[in-house]
């Protein structure tokens, strides 16, 4: 057609030449046609084939997603039953924790009640506990330790005081035993010093009495 067309050479020339690229892309385009084909028809067997068992699949996806809502309906009740059985743990830990700590804190404050009253008694050898705590019940302790030695110290000076006291009531008793033999020894002495001036008394009198017989003898005229 090319060779009868009444066109120049040049022009001939021309459309040759656009004419060859042109019947490389026709066969380039019928050879992916062939291509595109062969391949449809293979993806209509892959799809033929694939179509039972994307019904499998989809049946087995659908009994797993039936079994995995069981499942997930089952570890909600037990997680629920874990929640109740975790929280009901968790109080009676606390309620474990709770009693623990009010023993430790009440065994030595009813222990420090103890010692306190064993002090009041007079009992000071009774030893103190918690002193090395570092809280309000080691200071409370510490406290009732000073309270203690002071007790102690007090009842060394009540003794001493008592042991002073019972001195003193001894010489004072020995100082009255004294005044009393004193005051005995005294009336004794005035009693002896009384009868021994009568009796002098007596004996001056009668000494007198012998003088004056013995005077009135001389100056009497003979007989």
């Amino acid at each position: 057609l090319l060779v009868s067309a009444p066109i120049s050479k040049k022009d001939r020339g021309t459309i040759q030449r656009l004419m060859k690229p042109y019947l490389n892309n026709m066969t380039a385009f019928a050879k992916v046609r062939l291509s595109q084909s062969a391949q449809d028809g293979r993806l209509d067997e892959i799809f033929a084939y694939l179509t039972p068992s994307l019904n499998s699949i989809t049946e087995f996806a659908n009994r797993q997603i039936l079994l995995a809502q069981q499942e997930s309906h089952k570890h909600r009740q037990l997680a629920r039953r874990a929640t109740v059985a975790g929280t009901a743990g968790i109080l009676i830990l606390l309620i474990i924790f709770t009693i623990i700590l009010i023993q430790s804190i009440a065994t030595p404050i009813r222990e420090i009640a103890e010692v306190a009253d064993k002090l009041v008694k007079g009992e000071f050898d009774a030893q103190l506990p918690a002193m090395g705590n570092h809280d309000e019940i080691g200071e409370v302790a510490r406290a009732l330790n000073i309270f203690k030695e002071t007790l102690v110290d007090v009842a060394q000076l009540h003794r001493e005081l008592e042991t002073t006291r019972a001195t003193l009531n001894n010489t004072q008793q020995d100082l009255q035993e004294t005044h009393a033999k004193a005051r005995k020894t005294e009336a004794e002495a005035a009693t002896t010093l009384a009868t021994s001036q009568a009796e002098l008394q007596a004996a001056l009198g009668k000494a007198q009495q012998d003088l004056e017989q013995e005077k009135a003898r001389k100056t009497a005229p003979p007989g």
